[in-house]
């Protein structure tokens, strides 16, 4: 039953075409007759690992506090001199563009150094020639310009030098060169053929010297038949690359099919010294056509092959070319896509795809799409992209059918599938949105599966969206999806890489298109990070005989899943109910009881309980209109939720009070119902700012939200108007309602602000926003929860004034489960390993389950948490232990605690 939410988001953006120090020559591009330009799309962004340490000794000496510096190019043949600003900060990403520019940016997204590497491979050419005797002039071919090459991969790695390499005067640790040779590199190649080595420490040096900073980079060399793929493994030792053998002088290397040609792929590996380990030629195959522009879509006979995790293995998908038949009677075979794997030492054959019925078919209709290899959480399954239908040339820009990811087994059978959710507009009979995958990939936990789509159609630029999957109970889900279309300008996926370091962080290139379709001079990446909400649970006490105090729901695409936990325990993927929305859900918000509330019994007709946001910028507005369920539902006498109004929150009214761009287009995340009445709903919500060239943010945009409602007879209007934006200090890491708004009057219209650094802020309705006074947190909680006034006893009926004739003052109590499992009351350490909590404010107590080898449901007094005084002796201290705890199955999350009995609701790890 959980959700997957937003927690943060940081945008950055490349810096807008400018002239660099490389002037035009005859041999540049026609198309950079004004100097050199980044007009490529993204094909990497890699996180500097030495960013903290300052890389090298040259950096340590040369960096300062200042962010720019006035850096002098030299001049060129023409005797033109060029003056850019440059950052002298250390580089903290490095980006990597198809037109074969690597652009090192500070933390500031400022531009620190640029390396052109088509003129890397054009200097090792030159002096290639230079040295050759008899060497054929070129001069009278100057005038003709040259294309730049289509570069597809990039990565770093730690290069090394073997220890008999290792002259007197280098200091060498364990075959580690310490010289400008050995350290941190980026591996770059083209399609062209030429594999690129970027040394950044020499690089820098050269950066911070004034001097030709393409000379930090080394051509390793060219392949005559260019490059089809190609990439590291993951743990960096082995760098595998397919290229075809030559067509002439070698027997059965060209086969030429009408109207397609074949070749024969060649399958290497070599190690980070460029040294060749094992080379093995593949069966004969379709390759894709690299003298055509490129296009954000894949070439459906495209090469490509993916590592396993540990590095063991890799599987290559090719489109073979089918065996001639003897027999003319029967129609000849198709060309057909086959995943192998091989083994990363000897390049042995392992497996090939089969179907796992035993009769030895081959899985049909593959797609061109990278396959994934999953991590050891899932069992070491291969995904690819598979059709319903043949994918043929009039299809390849389509959608045929459905889509599914299928797995295989690292034997190669295929087995199971997770099939891909068509989130599209369904449009008019003459516009309809046609869906291609493009890429799909793993996270480091294995739970996550994201899938790239690009959408087209004939009235509206092309744009991208990513879509993440999570199995459970052997049902996949879409947990969220981000589309890159705003009504107005859309932009295309480039490129998607889940971090290395954190399974919930990724990171996505996107190049941004005007109305037209044409692309634009952003170009942007942007940083997401994830976090999973154990429940998604609308509480009531009182409620009426068709709805529910304890609904649980769930998000499965444009699917609402709901489940009344008090009626009936329905184990996932079933539910007891389930709302169709326009689109996927990304996030549902409750709206709590408040303090002074109409109590009334059961609901009105109209009125709003939920806000579940979409994918494409809406609200969706749910209530229970008190309507009975169609059907024959799971739960008898449960009434679900009804879609009562859409409001689209991309045409926000109202002024823009902060100097950022206005939420307008951006994702709203944390979104937070702090107060409603008759014909409105107060909503806070935080926003990213918008990506500047050479300007990044370091700060979230905290908004606040009015929802009009107007109800008309049976249907209900609704608007929204953005009343406040509040630039933070910093970036904002949780929003969340107080646990007592019933109960606490200055709770309404109250907001609890976490930062990302752990800070607590307090927001009033208006505007104001303080420190809280629960202070500091003593780490970031991505899980939280507070109480506004704790001295409040939730479960007695007479009002506080009445009772006491001095009111104390109210007392912060706020609980938070850091990422490492650890549980915090304010700076007070309350588990070292738990899995998730809860405050059941009817029962007084707070509810946590922890981790290891027995692990227990444990509960403690709010009380005793409210009174804990760290000065007390030891014994007044293991009241902090609470009552007496249950013990659980490993792996169980808390879902929902019922308010009116002692009950408790926990999900297993395997679903139920």
């Amino acid at each position: 039953m959980k959700n997957l939410a937003l927690q943060g988001e940081v945008r950055h953006a490349l810096p807008l075409p400018f002239r660099t120090s490389h002037h035009t020559t005859a041999t540049t591009n026609s198309a950079d007759v004004s100097g050199e330009y980044i007009s490529g799309n993204i094909v990497a962004v890699i996180q500097n690992p030495n960013n903290d340490f300052h890389i090298g000794t040259n950096f340590d000496n040369h960096y300062h506090d200042g962010r720019d510096a006035q850096y002098d190019h030299p001049t060129d043949e023409e005797g033109s001199a060029t003056s850019i600003k440059l950052s002298k900060q250390p580089p903290a990403n490095f980006v990597v563009t198809s037109d074969g520019k690597v652009l090192a940016m500070d933390s500031n997204d400022q531009l620190v150094w640029l390396v052109d590497l088509e003129k890397v491979v054009d200097e090792a050419n030159d002096d290639e020639e230079e040295g050759e005797e008899g060497a054929v002039d070129t001069s009278n071919n100057d005038d003709v310009p040259k294309s730049r090459s289509l570069w597809f991969y990039a990565a770093s790695f730690i290069q090394e030098t073997s220890p008999d390499m290792l002259d007197d005067k280098t200091d060498g640790i364990m075959g580690m060169d310490l010289n400008d040779e050995g350290g941190l590199h980026l591996t770059c190649l083209s399609h062209a053929g030429h594999v690129v080595s970027v040394s950044i420490d020499t690089t820098a040096s050269l950066a911070l010297e004034g001097g030709n900073v393409e000379e930090g980079s080394e051509c390793i060399g060219t392949f005559e038949n260019g490059l089809e793929c190609g990439g590291w493994s993951p743990d960096g030792e082995v760098l595998a690359l397919v290229t075809f053998a030559n067509d002439q002088g070698e027997e059965g290397n060209a086969i030429v099919m009408e109207p397609e040609e074949a070749k024969v792929p060649i399958l290497m590996t070599m190690n980070t010294q460029y040294e060749i380990l094992a080379e093995v030629r593949l069966d004969p195959c379709l390759f894709a056509l690299r003298d055509i522009p490129a296009r954000e879509a894949i070439e459906p006979h495209a090469i490509s092959f993916c590592w396993r995790p540990d590095s063991s293995s890799l599987a290559v998908s090719t489109m073979d070319v089918p065996e001639e038949r003897s027999d003319d009677s029967k129609p000849s075979p198709k060309p057909l896509r086959r995943i192998r794997t091989y083994n990363r030492t000897t390049l042995d054959l392992l497996s090939v795809s089969k179907e796992e019925d035993g009769s030895g078919r081959d899985v049909p209709n593959l797609l061109p799409v990278k396959p994934t290899w999953a991590p050891a959480g899932c069992s070491h399954y291969v995904g690819a992209v598979q059709s319903s239908r043949p994918l043929t040339s009039t299809s390849a820009r389509g959608r045929q059918g459905t889509l599914q990811v299928a797995f295989l087994e690292p034997n190669g059978l295929r087995h199971r599938e997770c099939k891909i959710h068509n989130t599209g507009a369904a449009g008019t009979t003459k516009s309809v949105e046609k869906e291609e995958v493009t890429v799909i990939a793993f996270n480091l936990e294995g739970d996550l599966l994201a899938v790239t789509i690009l959408v087209s159609s004939t009235d509206q630029s092309p744009y991208g969206k990513v879509q993440l999957y999570h199995r459970n109970n052997y049902h996949w889900y879409l947990k969220y999806e981000l589309r890159y279309y705003d009504g107005e300008t859309s932009s295309v996926v480039s490129s998607i890489k889940f971090s290395d370091e954190d399974p919930y962080q990724v990171m996505v290139a996107l190049h941004r298109r005007d109305n037209l379709g044409q692309a634009s001079d952003t170009v942007e990446w942007r940083e997401y990070m994830f976090r999973w909400e154990s429940s998604t649970v609308y509480y009531r006490n009182k409620q009426s005989g068709k709805s529910s105090s304890v609904l649980a729901m769930a998000v499965d695409g444009k699917t609402l899943n709901f489940t009344p936990l008090d009626k009936a325990i329905v184990p996932p993927p079933m539910y007891a109910s389930s709302l169709a929305l326009p689109a996927p859900v990304v996030s549902v918000s409750t709206r709590p009881s408040f303090y002074h509330e109409k109590s009334i019994e059961g609901e009105s007709q109209n009125e709003v309980e939920f806000i579940a946001s979409m994918s494409d910028g809406r609200f969706a507005m749910l209530g229970f209109g008190g309507a009975e369920c169609k059907g024959n539902p799971l739960t008898p006498g449960f009434s679900p939720p009804l879609l009562l109004a859409v409001v689209d929150s991309r045409a926000l009214e109202g002024n823009q009070e902060c100097g950022e761009p206005s939420a307008l287009g951006s994702i709203l995340r944390d979104i937070t119902i702090i107060d409603s009445d008759d014909n409105s709903l107060t909503v806070v919500a935080v926003t990213s700012p918008e990506a500047a060239s050479g300007k990044h943010s370091f700060v979230d945009n905290l908004i606040e939200l009015k929802v009009s409602i107007n109800s008309q007879a049976d249907t209900l209007e609704s608007n929204i108007t953005m009343t406040m934006c509040l630039p933070l200090e910093g970036r904002a890491l949780r929003v969340i309602n107080w646990s007592d708004t019933a109960h606490a009057e200055g709770a309404r219209g109250n907001a609890l602000v976490q930062l990302t650094d752990g800070s607590l802020l307090e927001y009033s309705r208006g505007g104001v926003i303080e420190p809280s006074e629960a202070g500091h947190l003593l780490e970031p909680c991505p899980w939280i929860s507070g109480l506004y006034d704790a001295n409040i006893d939730s479960t007695s009926t007479s009002s506080r004034k009445a009772d006491n004739e001095h009111v104390e003052p109210s007392k912060r109590l706020v609980i938070g489960l850091a990422s490492r499992f650890r549980l915090y009351c304010g700076e007070r350490l309350l588990s070292n390993a738990s899995s998730s909590f809860d405050i059941s404010l009817q029962h007084r107590f707070l509810t946590h389950v922890t981790l290891g080898s027995r692990p227990q449901l444990r509960f403690i007094p709010l009380a005793v948490l409210r009174d804990f005084d760290p000065l007390m002796g030891s014994d007044e201290n293991m009241a902090l232990d609470g009552y007496e705890p249950r013990n659980v199955e490993r792996g169980a999350r808390l879902v929902a605690i019922f308010p009116t009995t002692p009950s408790v609701v926990l999900q297993m790890p395997r679903g139920n």
